[in-house]
């Protein structure tokens, strides 16, 4: 399974309740299984060619309720997850 996660900041203001998924690189992508978001991220985008799950410990402004939680995806495609901000520890493993 391959994948990459890219660290991202908006180079756009939110219109609405709509995130914006087109920013600007902020750091070198990363293939490690576990990646520490670096100074300036505000999301990461996650392309893979197989069924993945991931975690991310560490989400900014997200209640308890909502933190370290799984997201699981089938097969290939792309995952956006907004409120990643620099600390932040994503994990993506095969599912």
């Amino acid at each position: 399974m391959a994948f990459r996660i890219n660290f991202l900041a908006l180079n756009q203001p939110i219109k609405g309740d709509v995130l914006p998924m087109e920013g600007n690189p902020v750091a070198t992508y990363s293939t490690s299984t576990s990646a520490t978001a670096p100074v300036g991220t505000q999301y990461v985008t996650i392309s893979h060619d197989g069924a993945i799950e991931v975690q991310v410990d560490g989400l900014d402004g997200v209640s308890d309720a909502y933190q370290n939680k799984k997201f699981g995806m089938v097969g290939a495609g792309t995952l956006n997850i907004p409120n990643v901000s620099e600390g932040a520890v994503i994990t993506v493993t095969e599912a």
